[in-house]
């Protein structure tokens, strides 16, 4: 048997494509999963786990990181019209097998953005902004959750 061999530049060497969502609802990773009492941690759990459920919907997450930062400039961040001053924000980082994923045309987070859309979440846990009871990906106003891609050198 033959074995066919390709030139360097086109063997399926095995990549990771990075990104992020910052959001101002909070995803912090508790690992607390015991739903008895609606606990701040269980609660603060489950919107982490609606968020990679949603994300995982087109391909198996890897590489999970969630961090968060206090008093925020939200001149600096890409949140709706509404939200200003010092926020709270959390940042959750992921990678995936396929850099395309979530693409749909030009926009490389097409389907992170719909998928995410409306998606309830606990609210009045940890967030200093008045969000939402809801993932809002799409209205410019109220915009809570966006992505990027993580470019790694």
């Amino acid at each position: 048997m033959q074995l066919a061999m390709q030139p360097a530049n086109q063997q399926n060497f095995n990549m990771e494509y990075h990104f992020t969502a910052y959001t101002l609802v909070d995803i912090t990773d508790t690992k607390y999963n015991d739903p008895r009492g609606n606990t701040l941690e269980f609660l603060q759990a489950q919107n982490l786990s609606m968020l990679i459920q949603v994300l995982s919907l087109r391909s198996q997450l890897m590489t999970l990181k969630t961090t968060f930062a206090e008093q925020c400039n939200m001149d600096d961040y890409k949140f709706g019209n509404q939200y200003t001053g010092l926020q709270r924000v959390w940042k959750f980082t992921f990678s995936s097998e396929h850099q395309t994923t979530w693409s749909r045309d030009d926009n490389l987070f097409y389907h992170a953005i719909t998928d995410t859309n409306t998606v309830p979440v606990y609210t009045q846990l940890k967030e200093t902004a008045n969000i939402d009871k809801f993932f809002n990906s799409t209205c410019t106003d109220k915009l809570n959750i966006y992505f990027k891609e993580v470019l790694i050198a």
